[in-house]
């Protein structure tokens, strides 16, 4: 009896750990989709203030 205890207890300390495990992948994938989206942003800010610059260098006409 006290055998099936322990392996019951061995079970649920294993099955947190998973639990565990899997909302710490769950949480770094989250954050890399956050720092990537960022990255982004951060490409899309440049890329249009570099073509602003560029597009006040062309004379009227």
């Amino acid at each position: 009896m006290e055998r099936l205890v322990e392996e019951e207890s061995t079970a649920d300390i294993n099955a947190e750990i998973t639990a565990n495990e899997a909302n710490k992948r769950q949480s770094l994938s989250e954050s890399g989709k956050k720092l990537v989206s960022l990255i982004v942003k951060i490409i899309i800010n440049a890329t249009l203030k570099e073509c602003h610059e560029e597009s006040d260098k062309i004379p009227e006409v």
